[in-house]
């Protein structure tokens, strides 16, 4: 999980100084580079995990993609460098922390302040569908909110482009928002970037009940999760807002 931090310390900018040093280092030596984190005059600090050697392809995979996108509610990618084992990514400060921390301190959200929310996600999932890609991993831990509130989409290690039928067969994802496709893709011959609509419901009861559909409680076991997914039936507690 990628970490939000709440400011920007002194520490966070000697940090950034340290991150455009190493850029420039490895440029020298031909290495990947390192766009500048003033950009815009915007303060980026490097807030990534740090991806082994033998997942480098995975990473770079990751650096294209968000390399390609440019939109209010995705995370901006200013570059990254490397050094012996390591592949580091510097990217958009985002001081708000997670959409699930804020979720877990008020239970659930009313339909308004879930509507805010999700409308600026499916904006972010529609541009990535429109670029050709399938994003396969929304969940609330992946939607960081900015200084204002806004939602940034992040993580993008599990997104790919489909091939030419719009199919994907990779099994990836978290199994409290897979959908049945996924599960059942051996049969089915593999799914489409209908999975990624599939997550977004699952996220808009999520937000609103504060457990997801087919999860009774956090420390049920995946299977048990399955077989509801499999199963199809939802329960809506008498709370929920129909609007």
């Amino acid at each position: 999980r990628r970490a939000a931090r709440a400011g920007a310390s002194d520490r966070d900018l000697s940090e950034m100084r340290h991150v455009q040093a190493r850029a420039e280092s490895e440029r020298a030596r031909g290495g990947t580079s390192s766009r500048s984190t003033l950009k815009m005059g915007r303060v980026c600090v490097p807030l990534l995990t740090t991806l082994t050697t033998f997942r480098a392809l995975g990473a770079q995979a990751e650096r294209k993609i968000l390399g390609q996108l440019n939109h209010p509610f995705i995370v901006q990618l200013f570059g990254t460098y490397q050094d012996e084992k390591r592949i580091h990514f510097v990217l958009e400060f985002v001081a708000g922390g997670e959409l699930f921390s804020r979720l877990q301190r008020h239970e659930c959200f009313n339909a308004e302040t879930a509507k805010f929310y999700l409308c600026e996600v499916f904006l972010a999932l529609s541009y990535i569908h429109e670029h050709g890609y399938v994003y396969r991993d929304l969940k609330p831990e992946n939607v960081l909110l900015d200084e204002g509130g806004h939602c940034k989409l992040v993580d993008f290690g599990f997104t790919t482009r489909p091939d030419d039928a719009g199919v994907m067969r990779t099994q990836v994802g978290t199994p409290m928002y897979l959908s049945p496709e996924q599960l059942n893709s051996k049969f089915t011959k593999g799914y489409t970037k209908i999975v990624d609509w599939w997550a977004f419901a699952c996220i808009t009861y999520e937000l609103m009940v504060g457990l997801t559909p087919f999860c009774h409680d956090n420390k049920e076991s995946a299977h048990a999760i399955y077989l509801r997914v499999l199963r199809g039936k939802v329960s809506f507690p008498s709370h929920f807002d129909k609007r």
